[in-house]
Parts: C-alpha cells; structure tokens; sequence
C-alpha cells in the first residue's frame, strides 16, 4: 500500500501538532509524531483499523484519545489517501459533514 497525503491532511496535521505544542509542548507532539507514522505503517501493512463510515471506502480510526484520523482505501489502486486529521473536541457532526464531502 502507498499512502497519499492530501492537502487538507498535511493543513490538518499541522494544525494538530501547533495545538498539542501549545497545550502540552514539544515533547507530546514528538509524541504524536510518532504514533501518527506507528498508525501510518500498520495501515501501510495491510492491519486495517478503524470503522467504516457511511461513504465507501472511507474509514475513521482514534488514533490518539485527542486525535481521529479519517482515510480513504482504495484496495485496486493499493492506495491509502489521507483525508484529515481531526482533533476530537470539535463538533462531531462538523466531521459527518466533511467526510460526506468526499
């Protein structure tokens, strides 16, 4: 599997990192980094995680008790795209929103 980050993944991501540093620092976002690129590699491995959503192919996983991640598997093409990483006390049903977006 080859992971695609998209646009709004990567904004995504560095909004969680700015956050985390913020409230905890240098050393948790460290942290999140890692587990971030742990989780990255299961999925790159074939464990898949998380629940399905409602939209095909499209898959939401807690990757951390602050962070969702949400991906799309596209099991011809052998690819995951990331979607976004969504920070978890946020609006619930804004995240039903976007990924029925997509």
């Amino acid at each position: 599997m080859k992971v695609f980050w998209t646009d709004t993944a990567k904004s995504s991501f560095q909004e969680e990192l700015s956050f985390i540093n913020k409230k905890w620092g240098k050393k948790e976002v460290t942290n999140f980094i890692n587990l971030s690129t742990d989780y990255i590699n299961l999925l790159v491995s074939g464990v898949l995680e998380g629940k399905p959503s409602r939209r095909r192919n499209i898959r939401i996983s807690v990757i951390s008790k602050q962070t969702t991640l949400v991906y799309k598997l596209n099991k011809k093409s052998k690819q995951i795209e990331l979607i976004l990483f969504w920070n978890n006390l946020k609006n619930p049903n804004q995240l039903e929103s976007i990924i029925q977006k997509q």
